[in-house]
């Protein structure tokens, strides 16, 4: 249909139906204000609903979390046997209140105004008011005897269950829990016959503490219901029959009011003013336009033809499409121009075309006039930038516009090819770049080291390979998660990049290891401050999840062409450095020697003969006693491994075990020194125990728990005369999963003891939280008994600590009759050192056995 057809004759029916248009819009324009100020109001109302009813969800979750919290400090006192022993068994008021273990504490700590003991006659046998120790009964503290809740108490099956009640003390409520004493998970108390004593904890739910437990989840105004008026007003929690939580629920709807309101008021005034301005200017304009819609109407209908087909064509392409005169000026761009390069096409008519567009080589004004004999369609690839400073490319095409055989200008299109060539770009970058931290991948890696051992003999210094590798990153892996694994890698490759010497690749090999090709380091105290700085760049701690994590650096290195001259070798060689670096110690650099390459040798030698020696039966365990310090008696024997090398003799375990460790040898090793061990046992004594040595990397190996079950189910040895022997850092390095497993060892039966105590990090905390049965003191620390008043105050404070802690105490290393006696003094329990044995074969053991544990008298 020709558009000339649309266009509607010219009537002053249009000033008319601007009037109407206007009083039409002007009532809608009253309907929408009506409409909001009516939303507004029922907005703030939901608000103020919402806001009451988050209110009440926060306050009853402030009171189950407080209950909660009660009866947990309830459930870590109740069911212990220590409390079981000196408050039920025994009052012991030293123990109780002295020694604070339930005692003021329980006051400053977690606000319990009243802690009670109630004995099996319902009487008060302990009673502390406000962390002081009194004789007041429970009965004259809270006026009444709350018999239901000592009753509710003892009636219960669990011992995970805490009996709950609120009372009211001098009008103010107060929070009881209660739980019977019991001996808990302590195998050393024994429960005893009738009914039992009932600890009582009151909580005293004063204002002042309702309103900080309000304010710790910012509800305002916590409290007591204080008169009917209070009552009915507000929103409330009824916790109990006799007791609802009253507060200040929020009102963001009114703030909303008050802001809102008058602004919108303003606004409706505003657009009253300026509606009605519009009005008077609209009606003039339309009868205006009335009397010009005629004269431009004739000459709109014949341009809209023929600007209808054009358009059509122009906007069906996906491309925009230019033309320009002789000299370049542009005189149209479709409308498509705006959408593509985001510019204004009104601001580059009569522009050059070459001030937009730039060609690489030559100028666009130069390629577009050689196109002039063209006899095929010709397309350069030009750039441009957008509004926003981003740079486009596209491909230009171009042809003479002819009339009467000369040309008069020149048109074509552009097609925006920008997504294409930055996914070329991207590619080429992805295949020479490692994605996670930007630095040169392993294709890179090869293509430049090649190319620098081909310039060796043209280069004077030699090409250095720093094989790098994070130390203990697996367990941020472990603990954080990929995520986190990966900022550390990314924050990484940014620290060591800022080491880098002038021309120099840094690049990922893969995982946590990294690769640095040097060529200007000539001497090796540019390699040594090179590798130190790398070292302390990541040695500085990470910040991953708000948490700090510090890791180590251990680096290998190799040169060319002393060590190596082809690629592989010089990799492997950097990487045999690294893995001495890590032996020595980790967190340390080293430089290739030939002399790694021959202990590699030895050591898959060695190897080798570990697993011959496993298959042929080389091995077998020599025993050292453990004496009663003040009888000499043998109570209990630890069992060492020896192996008869058939060339080399009897080695000692720390000639191989790190090496069966390391090759995954120690679980079969170990089996067959439990398996030996504990049948051996079954030849001595009921009462006699035998300690076994678990490794840290056996310790870490899945199914410990099942294999030691299944060693006693197969010998028969019960499982109390079994003990395992652990390091400190055995159980630090993941404190949470090693407390797993020893719980589960402990729910076997076995025994366990921390070896070499004060080595490592000897921290408190671990004595306190891991169920150890036995504390063995280092020798080091028994050398000095003799020579140091030091050392003896050393030994005396860990043998009190060990007490203190019900462990039995073993020193290791005692090598004179003075220390021994020293020892006894002390009031350690078992000694061991070469003064009383050495390790020994069974035999040997058995004769020891018979000749010890004859009834002597005490040397105490």
């Amino acid at each position: 249909m020709n558009s000339a057809t649309r266009i509607p004759p010219s009537t002053p029916r249009n000033a008319r139906l601007a009037r109407r248009t206007l009083v039409t819009l002007l009532g809608l324009l009253g309907a929408i204000s009506l409409v909001m100020v009516v939303a507004l109001l029922l907005i703030a109302l939901q608000l103020n609903r919402e806001a009451s009813a988050h209110s009440e969800r926060l306050v009853d979750k402030l009171w189950q979390a407080t209950s909660q919290r009660l009866s947990t400090v309830m459930l870590e006192n109740a069911p212990w046997g220590d409390a079981y022993r000196h408050l039920h068994v025994k009052v012991d008021t030293d123990w109780s209140y002295v020694r604070d273990n339930l005692g003021s504490s329980l006051f400053s700590s977690f606000q319990f105004e009243g802690v009670f003991v109630i004995d099996p006659r319902n009487q008060t046998s302990y009673s502390i008011d406000q962390g002081e120790l009194t004789e007041q009964p429970i009965q004259e503290w809270l006026g009444s005897f709350p018999a239901n809740l000592v009753e509710e108490a003892r009636a219960a099956q669990d011992e995970g269950y805490v009996a709950t009640q609120i009372s009211r003390r001098n009008g103010q409520p107060v929070f009881l829990t209660a739980a019977p004493l019991s001996p808990g998970n302590d195998p050393s108390v024994e429960k005893t016959p009738g009914v039992q004593s009932v600890l009582l904890m009151a909580y005293l739910l004063s204002p002042e503490k309702l309103l900080a437990l309000g304010n710790s989840y910012e509800i305002s105004g916590l409290r007591i219901s204080v008169d009917a008026e209070d009552d009915a007003t507000g929103p409330f929690l009824q916790v109990d029959p006799y007791l609802s939580l009253h507060w200040d629920p929020e009102q963001p709807g009114y703030r909303l009011l008050r802001v809102l309101l008058p602004i919108l008021l303003l606004l409706l005034a505003s657009l009253l003013f300026v509606s009605r301005r519009i009005t008077r200017r609209t009606l003039g304009t339309a009868h205006l336009l009335d009397k010009q819609y005629a004269v431009i109407h004739a000459s709109r209908a014949a341009l809209a033809s023929s600007e209808a087909r054009f358009r059509n064509v122009a906007e069906a392409a996906s491309d925009w499409l230019w033309e320009t005169d002789l000299e370049l000026r542009i005189t149209y761009l479709s409308e498509r121009f705006s959408a593509i390069t985001g510019q204004c096409a009104q601001d580059w008519l009569g522009r050059c075309l070459d001030d937009m567009l730039q060609c690489q080589g030559q100028t666009l004004r130069d390629w577009i006039r050689a196109q002039h004999t063209a006899t095929t369609r010709s397309v350069i690839r030009c750039t441009h930038c957008s509004p926003a400073g981003v740079l486009l490319t596209s491909h230009i095409a171009v042809k003479p516009i002819l009339r009467d055989d000369q040309v008069t200008g020149y048109q074509g299109s552009a097609s925006d090819i920008t997504r294409e060539v930055a996914a070329e770009e991207r590619l080429m970058y992805l295949s020479q770049h490692d994605t996670l931290t930007g630095l040169a991948n392993r294709v890179q890696l090869r293509e430049y080291l090649i190319a620098q051992l081909e310039q060796l003999p043209r280069r004077p210094q030699p090409l250095t390979m720093l094989n790098l590798d994070l130390d203990h990153f697996k367990p941020v892996n472990d603990i954080y998660g990929h995520s986190g694994g990966d900022s550390v890698l990314r924050e990484s490759a940014l620290r060591m990049a800022r080491c880098l010497p002038p021309g120099s690749l840094l690049a990922r090999q893969g995982g946590d290891e990294f690769i640095l090709i040097a060529s200007t380091l000539v001497t090796r105290e540019d390699l040594e401050q090179l590798c130190l700085a790398l070292i302390a760049c990541i040695g500085q701690p990470f910040i991953v999840n708000h948490q700090e994590v510090v890791i180590g650096l251990s680096i290998g290195v190799a040169q060319a062409p002393a060590h190596a001259r082809q690629p592989e070798d010089l990799l492997r060689f950097s990487d045999l450095a690294l893995y001495q670096a890590k032996k020595d110690g980790r967190n340390t650099w080293r430089l290739y020697d030939p002399e790694m390459l021959v202990r590699l040798e030895q050591q898959r030698e060695l190897e080798s003969s570990l697993r011959t020696a496993l298959r042929h039966g080389q091995f077998n365990l020599h025993y050292q006693p453990r004496h009663d310090v003040h009888s000499r008696r043998i109570l209990s024997v630890e069992a060492l491994i020896r192996w008869q090398h058939p060339q080399k003799g009897l080695c000692m375990p720390d000639q191989f075990i790190a090496l069966a460790e390391e090759n995954g040898l120690i679980v079969p090793i170990s089996d067959w020194v439990l398996q030996r061990a504990c049948s051996d046992a079954m030849q001595w004594e009921d009462e006699l125990h035998v300690s076994v040595n678990i490794s840290a990397v056996e310790f870490r190996t899945q199914g410990l728990v099942e294999r030691i079950a299944s060693v006693l189910a197969a010998t028969g040895l019960p499982s109390h005369r079994l003990e395992l022997e652990l390091t400190e850092r055995v159980v630090i390095e993941d404190a949470a999963s090693s407390l797993e497993l020893m719980l589960a060892l402990k729910a076997l039966g076995v025994r366990l003891s921390m070896d070499d105590f004060g080595t490592g990090y000897s921290s408190l905390s671990y004595l306190k939280d891991f169920p150890f049965d036995t504390l063995k003191i280092d020798r080091s620390f028994i050398q000095e008994i003799d020579s140091s008043a030091r050392g003896r105050s050393i030994v005396q404070a860990i043998i009190a600590l060990g007490r203190a802690l019900s462990m039995n105490i073993t020193a290791e290393g005692v090598e004179t009759e003075e220390q021994l006696q020293c020892l006894a003094g002390f009031g350690c329990d078992e000694a061991q050192g070469y003064f009383l044995n050495r390790p020994m074969p069974l035999p040997a053991l058995m004769q020891a056995i018979g000749t010890c544990n004859a009834v002597v008298p005490s040397l105490s």
